[in-house]
């Protein structure tokens, strides 16, 4: 059975102007990461409120993604959700398989290079779902929706990386015609990447850097940078 598969990642640049730090020694040397924020060792607004981060190293930060937008699903990501659909089910495309992973996040010592810590976010709040069908019969198009939420999980209170919409998945009317698109929402933080694979042949349906200027402060409250954009094949 004919199957397309697409994924949306998350995942944080190798280099972000003004941001991204290169670390000069230890086991990750000539890798690039990012600062843990001063303002996440106290709560906003609550002096004192301890909120897990208050005794990490002063040079505390994070490993990035080690990448720019790139195609491979097997990319290093903060987040991706990646869902199968078969086209020729007995009612029209049919979603058959998902899955949501992150890479883990690797704490370091800016100044010394050292590993800190390790760990991979929860994905339990990431899930692709299909649309109700408002009429019965064969169709040649499918609606999944996506919300995905999680937070850096060696960080006490992080803010979620967030994105939302729904992709539609449409059969064309002559051999090897189809159409992936996607309309949502992506947060103000990191990289955006989002892609489409059918009869091997992988294409995309949109890249995102982050706006100047924005880091993981930038990323409260929920997704709010809309994106809407397809891939056709062939």
């Amino acid at each position: 059975m004919p199957i397309v598969t697409f994924w949306l990642n998350a995942f944080i640049p190798k280099t972000v102007a003004g941001y991204t730090k290169v670390l000069t020694a230890g086991p990750h040397v000539g890798k690039t990461a990012i600062p843990l924020p001063g303002i996440s060792r106290l709560w906003p607004g609550i002096p004192f409120l301890v909120t897990g981060n208050t005794f990490k190293d002063w040079n505390a930060g994070y490993l990035t993604d080690q990448r720019t937008f790139d195609p491979s699903p097997t990319n290093g990501v903060r987040m991706q959700s990646l869902a199968k659909v078969e086209l020729a089910g007995a009612e029209g495309p049919t979603l058959v398989s998902q899955a949501h992973r992150s890479s883990g996040t690797t704490e370091v010592n800016l100044a010394s290079g050292a590993q800190t810590g390790f760990k991979v976010a929860n994905m339990s709040r990431c899930k692709f779902g299909v649309l109700p069908r408002r009429v019965s019969g064969v169709f040649t198009s499918l609606n999944v929706e996506l919300v995905g939420k999680a937070g850096d999980p060696l960080v006490g209170m992080a803010a979620d990386i967030d994105y939302e919409g729904t992709f539609t998945v449409s059969v064309g009317n002559t051999p090897g015609a189809l159409t992936v698109s996607f309309e949502g929402k992506i947060d103000a933080f990191p990289a955006y990447d989002c892609y489409a694979s059918f009869n091997g042949v992988t294409k995309e349906i949109f890249t995102s850097s982050p706006p100047p200027g924005n880091t993981v402060t930038n990323l409260l409250g929920y997704a709010n940078r809309p994106i809407s954009k397809s891939a056709r094949f062939p």
